[in-house]
């Protein structure tokens, strides 16, 4: 049985790997639809921030092919002042529901995620992921990639 109706990740996914396939896959036995939130959507081509939008969808499509009925990906572009506040919440969840039309029940992130304020004036459940179950570093990924260090790479992606 599902626990929740819409479920919440938010990521940047630069690029996707195991740790967020672990929580996706979580999600999908948790939720009965899931959204999954593509951050710094209008970036690209930079050292943190490689891959373009499309790409990251795509990356998230490929693994998870037979999910389409249950999975909805949204582009989510960084605010012109960014803050570290409830308001970044807000504005998050607005934009998902300008998309969608979806109102997630629950967020799944990091335990250790800066970003837990953002949500504290909203009432919406939040599931911790410890992200140390499965060990991967995406800075780590993007300059293996940099480097052409595909065996590096195919550990984790």
């Amino acid at each position: 049985m599902k626990c929740y109706k819409c479920g919440l990740f938010l990521g940047r996914f630069q690029p996707l790997h195991q740790g967020h396939v672990a929580i996706i896959t979580k999600m999908l036995e948790d939720c009965e639809k899931i959204i999954i939130a593509i951050g710094s959507a209008q970036e690209m081509n930079t050292a943190a921030n490689p891959f373009r939008y499309e790409y990251r969808r795509l990356m998230i499509q490929k693994v998870f092919p037979t999910c389409y009925d249950r999975i909805c990906i949204v582009g989510i572009t960084d605010r012109v002042n960014p803050s570290d506040d409830e308001s970044w919440g807000e504005y998050l969840l607005s934009t998902i529901y300008k998309n969608t039309g979806a109102e997630p029940d629950v967020i799944y992130q990091g335990v250790e995620q800066k970003h837990c304020h953002w949500f504290d004036s909203i009432n919406i459940n939040i599931v911790n992921i410890d992200r140390e179950l499965v060990k991967v570093s995406a800075t780590d990924i993007r300059k293996a990639l940099l480097e052409n260090d595909i065996a590096f790479c195919s550990q984790f992606m």
